[in-house]
């Protein structure tokens, strides 16, 4: 289809997809969308709209002012995930002979995800040093679907700055997502649940056989034993039944718990979303216990652990005490089972209680995974612990 850019006044020649050259209907339809876009682009600039002198720019210099411009307002982790995604995305064009943002159209960036599943996959070397990595197969459709979501989301951001010509159409229509296998979330049955409090309890009553301050006072008394590792039941505890984020939990302080109506009340800053929200404890007797003693803590609940810490607590257990594998995910994904699952609760009360946006999340991943007695009202019966 013959057009004249509105940009440079030259003219040139766009090719249709196959769905859009299918049928007289299907090429008029393309050509009458694409001549009101062109108008619209006209008049746009006849208005005052700059025209895109940024199309030439390098396609990798555009993207990394976009990170230099974002790195305010994304998080560490994001911005680390989002490169990796651009890197790809970038070696991609490169290879492809993709230089300038002009050069990117969207012929060329259908051909992305096809690329981003075919990426090898990056695993630890076996017996390498530490941090050392090889590559082992390839990346799963999840893996590549976050990619190119990823890249959607940049492309999305530079096409706003009016450096991309591409629309937001188009880009999506490019960089459509792979069918992937959705398989069921994994979460502790109760078995499983009392096999990790015990293995808790065995972690937490394990003590040095003597030490060295031990050992010289020995002598006169019997001296008391001293714990091997840092406590770490009343954390899990704390995970299973309330369902807070690793990273909030450990911000939690005890000027937070509010002991007359059993509840938490986590300030925005804490909060992913930046959402504050109040973490209900009266499903857990445990915890409606424990939150007298916690509002009197000066300082965070958990200041004793550290992430680090936490996640060499559970591969302990799992080794020494024959602890099901998990981890502080994990966790909180039981709390959203049984909560969700529990006729008293609901999928919307999961939902309140772990902070999600959308009930939608507790409906897809958690509704109907295991079925509870319908007289459960508190976590503790649901997971059959009493």
């Amino acid at each position: 289809a013959p057009m004249r850019d509105t940009e440079t006044g030259k003219w040139k020649t766009r090719t249709l997809d196959s769905h859009e050259a299918k049928t007289a209907d299907t090429r008029r339809a393309a050509a009458t969308k694409l001549q009101r876009s062109l108008r619209r682009r006209k008049e746009d600039i006849g208005a005052g709209a700059t025209p895109h002198t940024d199309a030439d720019r390098l396609l990798s210099d555009a993207i990394a002012e976009y990170f230099r411009k974002s790195a305010s307002t994304l998080a560490a982790e994001t911005v680390t995930d989002y490169r990796l995604a651009a890197d790809a995305f970038i070696a991609w064009a490169d290879s492809e002979g993709i230089r300038t943002c002009r050069q990117l159209t969207k012929g060329k960036l259908s051909d992305f995800p096809a690329h981003a599943a075919s990426r090898a996959k990056r695993v630890r070397k076996t017996g390498g040093k530490r941090g050392e990595m090889t590559t082992k197969g390839k990346v799963s459709r999840h893996t590549a679907n976050k990619t190119i979501r990823t890249v959607a989301l940049i492309l999305n951001a530079l096409r706003r700055k009016e450096v991309l010509r591409l629309n937001s159409d188009e880009i999506g229509e490019s960089l459509k997502r792979l069918k992937a296998p959705v398989h069921l979330k994994d979460f502790l049955r109760p078995k499983q649940i009392a096999k990790l409090l015990d293995a808790c309890r065995q972690h937490d009553a394990t003590t040095f056989k003597v030490t060295r301050n031990e050992h010289a006072a020995s002598r006169k008394a019997k001296p008391p034993k001293t714990p091997r590792w840092p406590a770490i039941s009343e954390y899990i505890e704390f995970m299973l039944f309330s369902g807070v984020r690793l990273e909030e939990s450990l911000m939690i302080t005890g000027s937070m718990v509010q002991a007359e109506t059993h509840e938490i009340l986590m300030p925005a800053e804490i909060c992913k979303w930046q959402l504050a929200r109040a973490v209900d404890l009266t499903r857990s007797p445990t915890l409606m216990k424990r939150a007298e003693g916690w509002s009197k803590i000066d300082g965070p609940l958990f200041a004793h652990l550290t992430e680090g810490k936490i996640g060499t607590a559970l591969r302990r257990m799992a080794k020494k005490f024959d602890a099901p594998k998990v981890n502080p995910h994990m966790l909180r994904r039981c709390t959203g089972t049984y909560v969700a699952n529990m006729p008293v609760h609901g999928p919307w009360k999961a939902t309140k209680q772990l902070g999600h946006r959308s009930m939608t999340t507790a409906e897809k991943h958690y509704l109907g995974l295991i079925k509870l007695n319908p007289e459960c009202r508190t976590m503790e019966q649901a997971m059959q612990l009493v």
